[in-house]
């Protein structure tokens, strides 16, 4: 059996990622309360219904589409749309990515998602849970078919060794959507560019920086490349 708690991803940037695999443990504990929080949706909309005096075929109905959607489109919606956290993952510090190191998208996190009745047989996550313990990178069978993992976030974006650029923070900019990963990219891109080549150094920092824009939001048109990735590095650490 494999116990290995650390993956090692060459991006396409040539940057080497030190990813944190997340375990058994850590994994069910985000699973239960996840659980939690769907049962307290499900008591709400019983009492809802009890309240309203619906027709029996109704609130079959209800209850039907409410389960379907705790089931499949909760965590598919929280993954895509929170940078591969639903609220359980992220109280124990957990995140899906792709094995590739990059974001997960719409069509991964269904697989994954659709897949976890396979890894719920025969009861509690049983294949799930045999399949984190043998596989190399702590993978269920729905990990298996999307290529993601399962890591633990890193506790400080002061991952690298130089200080902070002082730059300012346009207004309204969103930089929750940058994964762990990109901003691990950015930041040794920050502790190297001083012993670049002038060259090197531009066109490293356009490729970074093509790798962060699709996950921010709001006014960064303006930013030129090396200018995108020093406010995005420190915008995620005033933010913690």
């Amino acid at each position: 059996m494999h116990f290995e708690e650390r993956a090692r991803i060459e991006t396409p940037e040539g940057v080497t990622l030190d990813l944190r695999l997340a375990g058994i443990g850590s994994r069910m504990l985000a699973w239960m309360l996840d659980g939690l929080i769907k049962l307290t949706g499900f008591i709400a909309l019983a009492v809802l219904v009890a309240v309203m005096g619906l027709d029996g075929t109704i609130v079959l109905g209800l209850i039907a589409v409410y389960v379907l959607s705790a089931f499949f489109f909760y965590d598919i919606a929280f993954e895509v749309l929170w940078a591969g956290r639903t609220p359980g993952k992220r109280a124990m510090g957990l995140r899906v990515t792709m094995s590739s190191g990059a974001s997960i998208g719409f069509t991964a996190s269904a697989v994954r998602n659709v897949l976890r009745l396979i890894d719920f047989l025969p009861s509690l996550y049983a294949v799930g849970i045999v399949s984190i313990g043998v596989t190399k990178r702590n993978q269920r069978i729905g990990d298996l078919a999307a290529s993601t993992l399962v890591v633990r976030e890193r506790t400080s974006v002061e991952t690298g060794t130089t200080p902070l650029p002082r730059v300012s923070i346009p207004a309204g900019l969103d930089v929750t959507g940058v994964s762990a990963e990109r901003l691990v990219l950015a930041r040794r891109f920050l502790d190297r560019r001083d012993s670049m080549s002038q060259g090197s150094r531009i066109e490293l920092a356009r490729t970074v920086a093509a790798a962060l824009r699709p996950a921010l939001a709001g006014p960064i048109a303006d930013l030129d490349d090396e200018r995108l990735i020093e406010v995005v590095v420190v915008a995620k650490a005033r933010s913690g």
